[in-house]
């Protein structure tokens, strides 16, 4: 579901609004901190799982404070058409705001340090977003992608592919883009949000719409948009923090969303849609510390909806004609699939030495669940290292229930040495370190 909101000129300082979509006693309650502009418009993109269409819609402000205000509009009886960026489902129009006696008025007195005619003070007019320079307020005229918000609608504008390579600043797009070839953008920085503001960009089948590769520390949010028929949808290396929210992310010839390299530390992903990409739909590499997925729709990808080795909270999800899924993590909350099932594992490798702490090559390292099925079998190096392994905690099998196979015995072996075994392991023990010392 879209939805544009356009807002008026307003003399409160406006921090979020809340959207609260009600039905048959059900809701569901978010609140958007990216806000348009006094005289602006902004689109917003949910996707509702597990409420289908809602008969109510209600939305409020929320002001600089934390206190929501009176709710400003309803929609009854809502019937969401297919998610359009040109052509929105819900149109609303917020009413001016000019209240003196409101605890969120400012004042009256009107302040204008460039002379460009725009002020700085709430309650007279529009309001300058940079009152040292004449050639920056809400008429002035936008210079795209150079990191400057010229004509105060919230960001530094976009209307072509590029390298977004300011730090701290939002970019918003301002237009679709059909026809990318290869990469449409690049991050190759920090603390940065693109808005793709109802948009979207189509690729040729390769690079990736929305590259990050610039290294920790960060903080990036990709919001409102949708990306279509590239190789990898939003491609990640070396992030630290990442949100990925209000997305459409279909259609792409090998991952909608991938992570190859030093996977977030901390990622929010959710209200996405991610679907019919012919490799994964969600797919890390190297085990991140924490994600947490709200409302997400993952269907008709090949190999795998989402294939994470990492701690992961899935909540309010639904996953549909994958041919696997397959999460880190205990944490599953109202998640629905018709896919084969939700697996959950995690990566395992090992150490064989002898009593002189030499390492044993050609030994066995193998896993048995407690169901006392073999789950893994590994043989060591020369340096006595056996290649990464997956075990395989618990599956999810519709209609089934939940099948537990930790906890698990693993024992390394080899002739003319006596097995050494570590019993009773399990998710917790989730290691790329183990070891074990062979008896003479």
């Amino acid at each position: 579901m879209s939805i544009q909101i356009e807002r008026g000129a307003d003399d409160v300082n406006l921090s979020g609004i809340q959207f609260v979509f009600s039905k048959g006693g059900n809701s569901i309650s978010e609140i958007v901190y990216n806000v348009p502009n006094q005289n602006q418009k902004k689109t917003y993109i949910f996707n509702l799982i597990g409420l289908g269409e809602p008969d109510l819609i209600s939305i409020a402000p929320v002001f600089e404070n934390n206190e929501t205000g009176d709710v400003t509009a309803t929609i009854d009886e809502v019937i969401p058409g297919d998610i359009d960026e040109e052509d929105p489902d819900i149109e609303i129009i917020l009413p001016d705001v000019l209240d003196p006696d409101s605890p969120n008025y400012i004042g009256e007195d009107c302040v204008d340090e460039d002379g460009d005619k725009f002020n700085v003070t709430a309650g007279c007019g529009v309001v300058d977003c940079d009152d040292t320079d004449a050639t920056i307020n809400p008429e002035g005229t936008e210079d795209y992608n150079n990191g400057v918000d010229e004509d105060c609608d919230g960001g530094d504008n976009l209307i072509e592919c590029g390298v977004l390579d300011d730090e701290g600043v939002t970019y918003v797009l301002d237009n679709d883009i059909p026809d990318a070839g290869g990469t449409c953008f690049t991050i190759s920085t920090l603390n940065l949000v693109l808005d793709m503001n109802g948009h979207s960009i189509t690729g040729d089948g390769t690079g990736g719409g929305i590259i990050y590769r610039a290294g920790y520390p960060n903080d990036i949010t990709i919001m409102n948009g949708y990306i279509y028929n590239f190789n990898t949808g939003i491609g990640l290396d070396e992030v630290n923090k990442v949100t990925i929210e209000h997305m459409t992310i279909a259609d792409n010839s090998e991952y909608g969303i991938f992570c190859i390299n030093d996977c977030p530390f901390n990622a929010v992903f959710r209200h996405l849609n991610i679907s019919n990409n012919e490799e994964y739909g969600i797919y890390s590499w190297e085990s991140g510390v924490f994600y947490v997925f709200e409302n997400l729709f993952v269907t008709g990808n090949r190999y795998a909806g989402i294939r994470i080795f990492s701690s992961i909270n899935v909540t309010d999800s639904y996953f549909s004609d994958n041919d696997d899924d397959i999460v880190y993590g205990p944490y599953l909350l109202n998640v629905s699939t018709d896919s084969p099932g939700l697996l959950t594992q995690w990566y395992y490798k090992a150490r064989v030495l002898d009593q002189n702490g030499n390492p044993v090559s050609g030994a066995t390292v193998e896993a048995v669940n407690q169901h006392g099925d073999s789950d893994l079998i590994l043989t060591t190096g020369g340096n006595g290292w056996t290649p990464v392994g997956i075990i395989t905690e618990n599956s999810f099998i519709v209609n089934v229930g939940i099948d537990y196979y930790s906890p698990y015995t693993i024992t390394a072996s080899k002739s003319g040495f006596t097995d050494a075994t570590h019993t009773d392991v399990s998710i917790n023990d989730n290691t790329l370190e183990d070891e074990f010392v062979l008896g003479s």
